[in-house]
């Protein structure tokens, strides 16, 4: 009787770790906004509890340019693992006493700006999960044809606005 009580649980154990690893969490969304001039960024908190995987997508969603990303743990033990940015990785490897991981990269604007971190909250010596939380901070500074591009649309639009005032016709 114990050996089949023990066989269901095993079984049902093994079914949900499947269940749990063929779904991935859903992507959260983020804005990247105007935080000085020609630079975008955005700052988010996260709560964790032992292994995490956190995955960002942000807006605008195709990026071209410099990106730096900065998270740094605001409460609770964090041990980052690795992160992933647009597939490609950084690992951290800490300072002696560092908690701050932190890495910088140019982005191409084919694909989808998404950023993917793993790690553990909780004590690594005996793989005892704990609550915390972390902040990251994104700054993304675009690429120089970027500029180029955005100002001549702006020069079309403009020149589309001095043309229709011209053809508009005068109030007698």
């Amino acid at each position: 009787m114990k050996t089949k009580c023990f066989l269901a649980c095993a079984i049902g154990l093994a079914s949900s770790l499947s269940y749990a690893q063929s779904t991935d969490p859903p992507s959260i969304e983020l804005m990247l906004n105007p935080v000085a001039p020609g630079v975008l960024g955005t700052v988010f908190t996260r709560n964790v509890n032992g292994l995490f995987s956190d995955t960002f997508t942000f807006t605008p969603v195709s990026f071209a340019g410099a990106v730096s990303v900065r998270l740094a743990p605001v409460s609770g033990p964090i041990n980052f693992g690795v992160a992933l940015l647009n597939g490609q990785g950084f690992s951290f490897d800490p300072d002696a006493g560092s908690s701050v991981f932190s890495f910088s990269t140019t982005v191409d604007a084919a694909q989808p700006l998404q950023l993917t971190l793993l790690g553990f909250a909780g004590a690594t010596e005996t793989l005892t999960a704990a609550a915390a939380m972390y902040t990251g901070t994104v700054t993304a500074v675009p690429e120089p044809a970027t500029y180029g591009l955005m100002a001549v649309g702006l020069a079309l639009v403009a020149a589309r606005a001095r043309a229709r005032r011209r053809e508009a016709p005068t109030p007698v």
